[in-house]
């Protein structure tokens, strides 16, 4: 099937989750329709995107017209997990009484045949016998095939970790403008052999329940005020408090780690996820099979960054944090279970984990230790084996 060019390349670019996606799909205005055009397009495009979701509401899905509607090549990137056109079709066969609450579709126009629409998705009912509820950001990318709109990939994240306004928060706000400084700071560091400068990340003090994310779509850096928190989530952080010695407050703790050392750490993905985005097509589909298996790679490449960005311009800044999390980790429960490789455990429950503060912190914890731990290399050495991290 021949796609554009300019839809191959946010297709890959979202299919890494790469930070590249937004500036990709914006890069190809000369294909664009005519303003006049585009109103129509969008209609069409929230009109496809809609119907995708409504064939599987009911008693039983409509598995038949569901597959129709999807292009050969088709991916389901579920919450960071990878599943194959073939993959995505067996889960929706299994689907019993589902309902879908469709709100808010925005479309964004590529070319007169293609483009993506975003959506705001509530559903539920039944799967394999149990019952299932989430509420997401729904990316879909399109291509009209002999007058179809087919797609070629969807990508869900959960809702709470979607952009938000950030009205509430102006740039002049001091936590916001240290955070943007540190960024600059690490950007100007940023030297990946063989690649040309990339493009600076947005950074905003809105993530709430989120805490702290990377949103690839538009290549944003997402933080969160310990305020903002709700009561029982800022109690984990006032219990790990106490595990130190040196924290007073849990927000004293949620700052130092989340303000610093874990937002260089998102920066990190930013990186990454550039770099890998620029490599050949046939490498770009290698490292997304590997990563879709090996979640525990992508997340520890972060880690390394930070551990080394903090290793040479605050080493008793890092040397404390990992001390206190040497002793909050000791006091959390190991969620993996007995006999289970922990990398393995990761990737298989990537989904669970993320919803258990509890379990993923101990993974974050223990990857920032083990990073702490490997043999010392400087940032521009990290930076360097970028390229060549095929994250098996």
């Amino acid at each position: 099937m021949k796609v554009q060019r300019s839809l191959l390349l946010v297709a890959n670019a979202l299919f890494l989750l790469g930070p590249a996606a937004a500036s990709v799909a914006f890069a190809t205005p000369a294909d664009a329709p005519p303003v006049q055009e585009q109103a129509g397009l969008q209609q069409q495009l929230i009109a496809a995107d809609r119907a995708l979701f409504d064939v599987t509401t009911g008693p039983h899905p409509d598995v038949e017209k569901y597959q129709q509607m999807l292009a050969p090549d088709y991916v389901d990137i579920e919450f960071g997990i990878v599943h194959s056109r073939q993959e995505d079709v067996d889960q929706v066969k299994v689907m019993r009484d589902f309902s879908i609450d469709y709100k808010n579709p925005k479309a964004v126009v590529l070319s007169p045949t293609s483009g993506y629409v975003l959506a705001d998705v509530r559903y539920s009912g039944v799967v394999n016998g149990g019952g299932i509820q989430n509420h997401v950001l729904s990316t879909t990318i399109y291509s009209l095939e002999q007058g179809r709109w087919l797609a070629h990939l969807q990508m869900s994240q959960p809702y709470a970790a979607a952009p938000k306004s950030t009205a509430a928060v102006p740039d002049s706000d001091p936590t916001l403008v240290a955070l943007r400084a540190l960024a600059s700071q690490v950007e100007a560091r940023v030297h990946v052999p063989g690649y040309p400068a990339f493009t600076p990340p947005k950074v905003m003090l809105d993530a709430g329940m989120g805490v702290s994310y990377f949103s690839y779509g538009d290549q944003t850096v997402h933080e969160a005020q310990f305020a903002d928190l709700p009561a029982p989530m800022q109690s984990i952080w006032n219990q790990w408090a106490t595990y130190t010695t040196d924290q007073p407050t849990g927000k004293a703790l949620f700052d130092d780690m989340f303000h610093r050392f874990f937002f260089v750490h998102e920066l990190g993905h930013w990186m990454a996820s550039q770099v890998v985005a620029g490599l050949p097509k046939g490498e770009i589909s290698v490292i997304a099979k590997n990563d879709a298996g090996h979640k525990w790679e992508g997340e520890i490449a972060a880690n390394r960054i930070a551990v080394a960005w903090y290793r040479e311009h605050d080493p008793q800044y890092l040397a404390k944090l990992v001390k206190d999390f040497r002793s909050i980790q000791a006091h959390l429960p190991d969620p993996v279970p007995a006999g289970i490789d922990k990398k393995t455990y990761f990737t298989d429950n990537y989904q669970k984990l993320g919803t258990d503060p509890l379990a993923y912190g101990w993974y974050q914890l223990q990857m920032v230790l083990i990073a702490y731990d490997e043999p010392a290399r400087s940032f521009q050495q990290v930076l360097d084996a970028l390229p060549k991290n095929r994250y098996e």
